[in-house]
């Protein structure tokens, strides 16, 4: 991930999944600061999916993004 600048504080850390590699980004929750880690409940599906990844942005108090990542692999959510 881009280092935030220093000079500029992180003011929320949204974070987003999706399960078809990115196409599609659903939102699960945006938390105010850098929290570092965050406990997620996977959606209930009624089948399988393997082509799901996560994604978090870094944002500044004026809305400016300061950085951003997401899983370097797809992963699968299974029944």
């Amino acid at each position: 991930m881009n280092a935030p600048n220093p000079a500029r504080q992180v003011e929320r850390a949204s974070l987003y999944y999706t399960l078809n590699n990115g196409l599609i980004w659903k939102h699960i929750e945006t938390l105010r600061g850098n929290p570092g880690a965050y406990e997620w409940r996977v959606p209930v599906l009624t089948n399988g999916k393997k082509k799901c990844r996560i994604k978090v942005v870094l944002r500044d108090a004026a809305g400016n993004s300061l950085g951003r990542d997401a899983s370097d692999a797809v992963f699968s959510i299974g029944l």
